[in-house]
C-alpha cells in the first residue's frame, strides 16, 4: 500500500498544476497579509510597548475620545441643518468606528491582554481558513486528475494487471487525495506564516480578542481556535474532494466531473439559504452540513450556523450518513467497472 501511495505522490507532485497551485497559494497569502495595511481603519492603533501598554492604551482612549466629541459636534450640527446629507452618514460612522475601537481598547485594560495592530500575527493565520474555496478547487482538480487521466492516458490498465487489488489500488488514490489536502493546507499555514513575520506584528499573548457583535469583545485560546478551525477547514475540503473523486469513478470524464463537483460547492450555501425558504428539511442535505466552521468561534458568534437549529453533533451524524454509503458505491463501482481502453 505504502508503494502505491508513493507512486501516487510523486505522479501528481512533479506536474506543472501542482506548482502551479503552490504559486497560487502563496499569491492568495500575500494578499491576505498585506490587505489589513490597506483597508484598515483610520482609528485602529497599532502595537505598543510591553512595559508601558497599560498607560500607552490609556493615552489613546483619551485621544479617541477626544475625536468622538469632535465628530459628534460635527454630527449634531449636520444634522440640524442638513439631516438628509452624506456627511451625516460619514460623521455617523466615524462614530461607529471610534467608539468600537474605544470598547476594544478597554476590553483589552479590563482582561490585561496587550492590544495588537490591525495586521498581526493571529489575523492573518486564522484567516487561512478564507483559502478554504482556492484549496477546495485545487484539491477537486487532483482528485478528478488521479482517477480520469489514469483512463485517459490507458495506465489504468497497467495497474490493473499488477498483483494489486482494485480496492487497493483506488484506497491508495484516496489517500493520496488526503495528503495533498494537508499538503496544500500546511503550505498556505506556511506562506502566510512567514510572510506576517516579515511585515506583521507578533501577538505579545496567547489570547486571541474579536468581537461578537456591536462593540461586544470576548477572547479565546488562539492555538485552540486555529487548530478548530484548521481541523474543520480539512473536514469541508474533504467532503467536497469526495464527491470529486466519486463522480470520477463513475463519469471518468474530466470535463463533466469537474465543473459538476465545482457547481455542486459554489452553489452549495445560495441553494441551502433558498431551499429553507420553503422547507424546514433543508438542514439534512449534504451541502448544507459539511461546513462545520459555522459551530466553531468567531465564526459562530458572528455568523452562527447556516440553518436555526443545527449543531455540530447534528451535521457531523448528517455527513457521515452521506459519506460512507457514497465511498462504499464508489468501491463497489470500481471493483465491477470495466476497462475498455
Amino acid at each position: 500500500m505504502f508503494k502505491l501511495i508513493k507512486n501516487e505522490w510523486y505522479k501528481n507532485f512533479f506536474r506543472i498544476r501542482n506548482y502551479v497551485s503552490l504559486l497560487f497559494i502563496l499569491v492568495f497569502s500575500i494578499i491576505t497579509v498585506l490587505l489589513p495595511t490597506f483597508f484598515s481603519s483610520q482609528y485602529t492603533t497599532g502595537s505598543y510597548n510591553k512595559d508601558n501598554w497599560k498607560e500607552e492604551v490609556q493615552g489613546e482612549i483619551a485621544t479617541l475620545e477626544k475625536k468622538f466629541s469632535e465628530a459628534e459636534t460635527k454630527h449634531e450640527s449636520k444634522l440640524q441643518s442638513d439631516p438628509e446629507s452624506m456627511e451625516v452618514m460619514i460623521l455617523e460612522s466615524e462614530k461607529n468606528e471610534i467608539t468600537e475601537e474605544i470598547n476594544r481598547l478597554n476590553y483589552h485594560l479590563e482582561q490585561n491582554i496587550i492590544p495588537v495592530s490591525n495586521n498581526n500575527l493571529y489575523d492573518n493565520l486564522l484567516s487561512v481558513t478564507q483559502m478554504t474555496g482556492l484549496i477546495t478547487v485545487l484539491i477537486t482538480v487532483v482528485a478528478v486528475s488521479l482517477i480520469a487521466d489514469e483512463f485517459s492516458s490507458g495506465t489504468i490498465k497497467l495497474l490493473l494487471i499488477r498483483s494489486v487489488s482494485r480496492v487497493n489500488i483506488l484506497l491508495s488514490k484516496l489517500i493520496t487525495m488526503l495528503l495533498y489536502i494537508l499538503f496544500y493546507t500546511a503550505s498556505a499555514i506556511l506562506f502566510t506564516f512567514v510572510i506576517s513575520l516579515l511585515v506583521s506584528d507578533v501577538n505579545a499573548s496567547s489570547s486571541y480578542v474579536f468581537s461578537k457583535g456591536i462593540h461586544n469583545f470576548m477572547h479565546e485560546n488562539f492555538y485552540v481556535l486555529f487548530a478548530q478551525n484548521i481541523l474543520t477547514q480539512f473536514f469541508s475540503i474533504m467532503m467536497v474532494s469526495l464527491i470529486a473523486f466519486s463522480l470520477t469513478v463513475v463519469f471518468v470524464s474530466k470535463s463533466v466531473t469537474l465543473p459538476l463537483t465545482l457547481a455542486i460547492y459554489f452553489m452549495a450555501t445560495p441553494m441551502t439559504l433558498f431551499l429553507n425558504e420553503y422547507t424546514d428539511l433543508t438542514k439534512y442535505l449534504w451541502f448544507a452540513n459539511w461546513d462545520l466552521r459555522q459551530f466553531m468561534l468567531p465564526f459562530k458568534t458572528t455568523q452562527g450556523p447556516l440553518i436555526e437549529g443545527m449543531t455540530l453533533t447534528s451535521s457531523l451524524v448528517t455527513n457521515m450518513i452521506y459519506c460512507i454509503p457514497l465511498l462504499l458505491f464508489t468501491f463497489y463501482f470500481f471493483q465491477r467497472k470495466e476497462i475498455y481502453n
